[in-house]
């Protein structure tokens, strides 16, 4: 079976000028992560940068929809999910470092039985108005 996912993400990224540069980034999503005055918050790292990047979500996005959000860079690798029929996607995801910033959010969401939703979006520099 051919991988529509590599294949198809070969194909944009021999067509992108060599002097853009792509923002990885994630997003954790998990019912625990409230404040008690904003409300419902999401987790947004990205990697292969030193600071951090402001970049627009897409208008159908669960938390902030069409608003520019602060990514905090964060190491971290992803690979594509697998998706086959019956079965349900699943990826390996390794974060570094997050003692400071995740952990604690983490702590709170290991009480609170739920799923932890993962967003992986793809920027590019020369248009961070959408993924």
């Amino acid at each position: 079976m051919v991988d529509a996912w590599t294949e198809a993400w070969a194909e944009a990224e021999a067509s992108v000028p060599t002097e853009v540069v792509y923002y990885y980034t994630l997003e954790l999503q998990h019912p625990a992560f409230v404040d008690s005055v904003e409300g419902p918050f999401a987790i947004r790292i990205v990697t292969g940068v030193y600071d951090d990047v402001n970049l627009t979500l897409e208008n159908t996005a669960t938390i902030d929809p069409g608003k520019e959000v602060e990514f905090k860079a964060v190491m971290f690798s992803a690979e594509f999910p697998e998706f086959a029929e019956g079965k349900t996607p699943e990826s390996a995801i390794i974060i570094d470092n997050v003692v400071d910033y995740i952990v604690p959010y983490l702590a709170n969401a290991v009480l609170l039985r739920a799923d932890l939703k993962a967003i992986y979006r793809v920027y590019r520099n020369d248009d961070t108005s959408e993924p």
